[in-house]
């Protein structure tokens, strides 16, 4: 991350700078594997915390998925969890103010 980048990142954030967007909206962090879209994903969704918004990280399933079965999904499967990110990310944004995912099903 550039300096400049870098600064109005780590630069003071309140709920009214971030109120005017509107409510139930998705950030969604699209790149190559391995390129720190879970560690941006993180660090986004604690500086955009603030008093009186609802915000939320939602992890990528893919990942998940490779974890729990110890290989990366067969071509029948991946439907499955595209159709599952997707899901997780409609559920959050019905309850929070900000959701920051670290993918999003184009990329699951």
């Amino acid at each position: 991350m550039g300096r400049e980048a870098r600064a109005a990142f780590h630069g003071p954030m309140s709920a009214q700078a971030v109120s005017p967007m509107a409510r139930g909206v998705v950030i969604a962090l699209v790149g190559a594997e391995s390129t720190g879209k879970t560690t941006l994903a993180r660090d986004l969704a604690e500086r955009l915390d603030a008093p009186g918004l609802r915000v939320v990280r939602v992890d990528e399933y893919l990942r998940e998925f490779c974890l729990r079965e110890g290989r990366t999904p067969r071509r029948d499967e991946q439907r499955a969890i595209a159709e599952e990110q997707t899901r997780r990310i409609a559920e959050a944004v019905r309850t929070h103010d900000i959701v920051v995912a670290d993918t999003s099903a184009a990329t699951a």
